[in-house]
């Protein structure tokens, strides 16, 4: 269960508003830093993968309106441009907390993981969204985790509209603050599984607070992280049957070592599949044998898809007018 704001503050609401298709490259999401990118050309030569190969992408832009009154639009991509099967599963994907002009489609981990999927051939949608408020310091400060939890809820409904208004079995992937986020949309929407990559936890406090001093301080809290409702949220989900596969890195510069080792207990004591795959070299980066290691995992998800056809988990477009 997603607490209530202690605010009292109701959801966004939205307005649709068509998208359009465009095409990407790996090569697009490439670090200008050298020497990361020469990591990540490597990785991709490992796979097998041409970084110039174009992907295909259905992006819908949908204007929506925070419950702090800030307005702004919640991009949306998914990386198909035929229809898909009946019983194809969607990959919802919530990008970190950096402030950067165009955050999931700079997500190098996340776009090579699509490019390993697609050369794979499993029958899956990848997604992924550009969360209100993440271009600039100076609109981050109208929104807050609970706020990128709804936008995994629009999303998603915005996905299943877009691909034939039918349920589909649901993996969420987050990395960083996205994993948290990624937690605590999944027991609201019926995930199957959850893919966390180095994942930041959030005190219920940091939760709703706008994300710029208050939520600075709030994080700042000496162990705030110890009471964050991800870890109940996780703990629900695999109760409920769902798998959980986390990626981490053992020198991880921005998750302190004592809360990634609350996930990997998680991940352990899970009473049904689960991973958890020790590869990432840094906070930002990964490897070959971490995408692999995913890509098996959500082969093995395609395969459970399959033999158990999803069920409708809320109204496409059902109230987001209830407290969060």
């Amino acid at each position: 269960m997603i607490p209530s704001s202690p605010s009292g503050r109701s959801p966004s609401s939205i307005e649709p508003e068509p998208g359009g298709v465009q095409r990407w490259r790996l090569t697009n999401s490439l670090s200008g830093q050298p020497d990361r990118r020469a990591r990540q050309l490597e990785l991709a030569r490992t796979l097998g993968l041409d970084i110039d190969t174009e992907l295909p992408i259905v992006r819908k832009t949908t204007p929506m309106r925070s419950p702090a009154g800030a307005r702004g639009a919640l991009v949306i991509y998914a990386f198909r441009d035929t229809e898909p099967s009946a019983d194809a599963p969607l990959l919802l994907f919530s990008h970190g907390g950096r402030i950067q002009a165009r955050p999931a489609l700079a997500s190098f981990s996340f776009f090579v993981l699509v490019a390993a999927l697609a050369k794979a051939g499993l029958p899956i949608i990848p997604a992924a969204v550009d969360h209100r408020g993440a271009s600039c310091h100076v609109a981050k400060l109208g929104y807050c985790l609970a706020d990128r939890v709804v936008d995994l809820r629009v999303a998603h409904a915005r996905l299943l509209e877009h691909f034939g208004g039918r349920p589909r079995a649901l993996a969420l992937m987050g990395i960083s603050m996205g994993g948290h986020v990624s937690a605590m949309a999944a027991e609201r929407l019926g995930a199957r599984t959850l893919i966390l990559s180095c994942p930041a936890a959030y005190s219920e406090r940091a939760h709703f607070a706008p994300l710029g001093p208050s939520f600075t301080a709030a994080l700042r809290r000496p162990g705030s992280w110890r009471q964050s409702p991800a870890f109940a949220a996780i703990e629900r989900h695999l109760l409920g049957g769902g798998s959980f596969a986390l990626r981490f890195s053992r020198f991880d510069q921005v998750i302190p070592e004592d809360l990634t080792r609350r996930y990997v207990a998680l991940a352990r004591q899970a009473p049904r599949s689960s991973r958890v795959i020790d590869s990432d070299p840094d906070h930002w980066s990964t490897t070959a044998a971490g995408t692999a290691a995913l890509v098996e995992h959500l082969r093995e998800f395609v395969v459970e898809s399959a033999r158990r056809p999803a069920e409708r988990s809320e109204p496409i477009l059902g109230s987001l007018s209830e407290t969060r």
